[in-house]
């Protein structure tokens, strides 16, 4: 049943998503959310490695609360629901695709995928129990699960959410800086328009750059010596293969 939950994602991309991804808008919708989950997740480590965030250990779950904390305050219900869905399906679509890796896995400083799955859906749930319900359902998080999840969704905001509030936006202090043209390509007006969106936001200790690039990989990263994300444009499109290359 988990299965067939978490794949049941939306084919329609939230408001205002105009730029074609993938010729399919199932594809699209898929690559679009993850690609801004991730970059939400990049941007708490840039947090977290500026001292923005104050993190001693478990900086990726973090970087994963945080980006939680993002999509439910950065977007429209509707809109913070669907950008959920895409991103928890990816975590068990990447699981089902790595269960023969396993041995790696267990090496990652991540959680595994579906410890994700399960508190990514917990932390979003949390925020507001009573309106989400459905969307716990559809999910399949757990009904023993769900009643922790308030509390690890408090102790989430009562940390990495009041620091965001200590961040409002600066007209001319260090913010988020895209160093590729912003409409160079699909991936990139996207970032452009993530990057608009954070800086409008939240206000930065120190300036981070923000690039598009090939990286002979599929992936996404922050450097802490460069203070710089990198988003791999090898990474959309293997979000866009996952997608396609689901089971049945």
């Amino acid at each position: 049943m988990l299965r067939a939950a978490a794949l049941c994602l939306l084919t329609t991309l939230p408001a205002g998503a105009e730029t074609p991804l993938a010729p399919d808008p199932g594809t699209a919708a898929f690559v679009r959310a993850n690609v801004i989950g991730t970059l939400y997740h990049e941007f708490g480590h840039a947090l977290i490695d500026t001292g923005v965030l104050p993190v001693p250990d478990a900086e990726e779950d973090a970087a994963d609360a945080l980006s939680v904390l993002l999509i439910d305050r950065l977007w429209s219900d509707d809109e913070a629901s669907a950008l959920i869905r895409q991103i928890a399906g990816a975590y068990f679509l990447f699981d089902a695709r790595d269960r023969g890796r396993r041995d790696q896995t267990w090496q990652d400083s991540h959680s595994l995928d579906l410890q994700r799955y399960y508190t990514f859906v917990c932390l979003f749930y949390g925020a507001d129990p009573e309106a989400r319900e459905g969307l716990a359902d559809e999910l399949d998080l757990p009904v023993e699960r769900r009643e922790s999840c308030p509390e690890e969704y408090q102790m989430a905001n009562d940390t990495l959410g009041e620091m965001l509030a200590d961040m409002p936006p600066q007209d001319y202090g260090p913010r988020l800086r895209l160093v590729v043209p912003p409409d160079r390509d699909a991936l990139t007006t996207l970032v452009a328009a993530e990057v608009r969106r954070l800086n409008g936001e939240y206000g930065l200790r120190v300036p981070v750059d923000v690039t598009v690039e090939p990286c002979g990989e599929a992936n996404a990263f922050y450097d802490p010596r460069a203070k710089r994300i990198v988003m791999c444009s090898e990474y959309a499109d293997d979000l866009a293969t996952l997608y396609r290359e689901q089971p049945d």
